[in-house]
């Protein structure tokens, strides 16, 4: 039995640019609901730590240096899916929501 419930929330796409040249990405985005003693455990090395913020801390971190690019933009989608970013408070608010959503033209 599975402890928690996972639920499939769509996707974000973005070109990831590097000295390697330019490489179109695609994160599936799934929101998943843990119980309040669940501890997260690092198991593959790729991930810095672990910690439990507000909203607001959520917010503030995502701006800074504190995520990887590709987990900024995961970050970024639930807070507008979850109405923590508006665009009433985001003057480019409409531009976020494109850089989420790239197109790829092969």
């Amino acid at each position: 039995k599975q402890w928690y419930q996972r639920r499939v929330r769509g996707a974000i796409s973005y070109t990831v640019v590097n000295s390697y040249g330019t490489s179109p990405e695609v994160e599936f985005v799934y929101d998943v609901e843990c119980p309040a003693e669940f501890v997260p455990r690092n198991k593959d090395g790729e991930v810095a730590g672990f910690g439990l913020y507000t909203m607001d801390q959520v917010k503030e971190l995502v701006v800074g240096e504190e995520f990887k690019t590709n987990c900024a933009a995961v970050t970024i989608d639930f807070l507008i899916r979850h109405g923590q970013i508006t665009p009433d408070e985001l003057p480019c608010y409409v531009v976020v929501l494109q850089s989420l959503h790239s197109q790829f033209h092969y």
